[in-house]
């Protein structure tokens, strides 16, 4: 996923690192819901490997995880409730032109992904639904 956007533009040579989430724009709610983030990714990672979402130990360099809006450190996967119309999911890529941006792991989502905005050099997004029908 990451080797497309750095690979692709002479002006990712000056990208320092990557941040990468998840989140779902369900129509419930204003802001949504985040469901992952993993930031401080060095600018050597080419890819996520699998199972990379249950712990810190599993990513590369000082790379960490912040706290979902399911209240964990960790990767919390599509779930929208039976019935409900479809959900649209978003993962995203940020390369960003600074190696980190001094953050804990305390960090809301919302407050990492404003102060990343202004090093954000590049992004890319994939956006799919998925809806889990009445049984």
């Amino acid at each position: 996923m990451f080797r497309h956007i750095y690979n692709g533009a002479d002006s990712l040579r000056k990208q320092k690192a990557f941040c990468f989430l998840f989140s779902d724009q369900m129509p419930r709610l204003a802001s949504g819901f985040w469901h992952w983030m993993i930031i401080d990714l060095p600018s050597s990672c080419t890819s996520l490997a699998q199972g990379v979402g249950h712990s810190d130990l599993e990513l590369d360099g000082s790379a960490f995880h912040l706290r979902g809006d399911h209240g964990d450190h960790s990767y919390f996967g599509a779930a929208p409730p039976a019935g409900d119309r479809a959900h649209r999911y978003i993962f995203s890529v940020h390369a960003l032109n600074v190696p980190t941006l001094q953050c804990d792991d305390e960090v809301s989502l919302a407050m990492y992904s404003f102060l990343a905005i202004d090093h954000s050099i590049a992004r890319a997004t994939l956006t799919a639904t998925f809806s889990t029908p009445l049984n």
